[in-house]
């Protein structure tokens, strides 16, 4: 991926192996293994090429401690995938994300690739942005489960109000602008 801020302008782009328009790229070898858009989740090789380091970086995780549930190819094309750690408490969960996007970073720097957590870099398909499942629960009782609308409590349709009042704060700290990456990009889900 490149990228660049000036006064004048801005782009960003991304590049890969795996991506559908590199089909006519001369490669040794190209054997016209691309996944195309919206038709990658859950491919094997060879067009998942992705899949060695992704295990490295669960194996690394699950040293330090962090229970990983999944890690799989994601639905978009251009390495796209999801390493899923179980959930826990709030702080702990902060902790173990932490650790995660620092073992993520340092694994795929070690194999010559960088990555990045956008939600959407590719116009028309799917990302892998670090999105999160959250919920509350008290004494083993889910606190968002309810008869309001779409099955949810009072509580969690306030929550989710106070998540888009507050979207435009939060983005300031939850969506940070992109790095330098190769084509690659992991999602995670925490409940």
């Amino acid at each position: 991926m490149q990228f660049d801020h000036k006064p004048n302008g801005t782009f960003y782009s991304v590049d890969s192996e795996e991506a559908i328009w590199n089909t006519g790229r001369d490669e040794a070898p190209n054997l016209g293994y691309k996944v195309r858009h919206k038709e990658g989740y859950f491919p094997v090789a060879p067009a998942d090429t992705q899949q060695d380091i992704r295990t490295e970086m669960v194996l690394t995780l699950e040293q330090l401690g962090v229970q990983i549930e999944r890690q799989h190819h994601e639905v978009a094309t251009a390495g796209q995938a999801e390493i899923d750690y179980r959930f826990d408490t709030l702080v702990r969960s902060a902790d173990k994300m932490m650790v995660y996007k620092y073992v993520l970073k340092n694994v795929g720097k070690k194999h010559g690739k960088t990555v990045t957590f956008m939600p959407k870099p590719l116009f028309g398909d799917n990302g892998s942005g670090m999105h999160c499942h959250q919920s509350l629960w008290n004494r083993g009782k889910p606190l968002f489960a309810g008869s309001a609308y779409g099955g949810l409590s009072k509580m969690a349709l306030h929550y989710i109000g106070g998540l888009l009042k507050h979207a435009p704060a939060l983005c300031a700290i939850c969506s940070p602008p992109p790095t330098v990456t190769n084509g690659w990009s992991p999602a995670t889900k925490r409940q």
